[in-house]
């Protein structure tokens, strides 16, 4: 079983002690009982669970394949999985498009952090930055889709060079590939993918970054801007 259904696994474990008040006997009945479809779902899809597309056909087709060869168990199995869909729609698969609360023109005080920190931090208050944040229930991290504009024309290639070369930076797949919160957590480097030219702003790009938001952010930085004091 892949790391993801492992934690997965051990969240909903929680979700049953915390939130529904089950017994131990009973929670450790319902994690073995969905786990062989965890299982079979990481498999068909090359290890990754992608449970915000979680289907009823596939949770159908499950049950459907269980009641052949565990045709007694097939009424537990079925509560089971209920739970579970209970727990991913409590704890999985919300989105909320709203993140902190309502400021100036309708932007929330996340979205208006994000403005001025990032105008702060490169010294120029003339960058233009518009933002919208959201609240997605990952176990650990922060990401951002980004769409940049230069003051000159920056291709691709040039991008990939730089990016390569940044301290703290992990381009993933050669600016290709598409990492997620998970991939990002317990370790330093921010990962960038989904790097492309954009074709509505010549000389513009799109890219993915994430990574873990207890670390770069948080102790990381305060780290690093003590070692360079004590260097200095």
């Amino acid at each position: 079983m892949t790391s993801q259904a492992e934690v997965l696994l051990e969240r909903y474990r929680d979700y049953l002690v915390v939130r529904r008040g089950l017994a131990a006997t009973t929670v450790e009945l319902n994690v073995r009982l969905v786990r062989p479809f965890l299982t079979a779902r990481a498999e068909v899809r090359d290890g990754c669970l992608e449970l915000e597309v979680l289907t009823a056909m596939e949770v159908n087709a499950f049950v459907v394949a269980q009641s052949r060869e565990r045709p007694r168990s097939v009424k537990r199995i079925v509560t089971a999985l209920r739970s579970l869909l209970g727990f991913l729609h409590v704890d999985g698969i919300i989105v909320v498009p709203l993140a902190g609360s309502v400021k100036e023109a309708g932007y929330t005080s996340e979205e208006w952090k994000l403005v001025h920190e990032t105008r702060k931090i490169l010294h120029d208050d003339s960058i233009a930055v518009t933002a919208t944040c959201v609240r997605v229930p990952v176990f650990v991290g922060h990401a951002m889709a980004a769409n940049l504009e230069f003051s000159r024309p920056v291709s691709k290639a040039e991008a990939v060079e730089l990016l390569s070369a940044a301290p703290g930076v992990v381009l993933v797949d050669g600016g290709d590939g598409a990492p997620t919160p998970l991939d990002g957590a317990g370790i330093d480097p921010v990962l960038v993918g989904r790097l492309r030219e954009d074709p509505s702003r010549p000389g513009g790009l799109d890219l993915w970054v994430t990574g873990d938001n207890l670390r770069k952010g948080a102790a990381l930085n305060a780290v690093q801007m003590a070692e360079v004091m004590i260097a200095g």
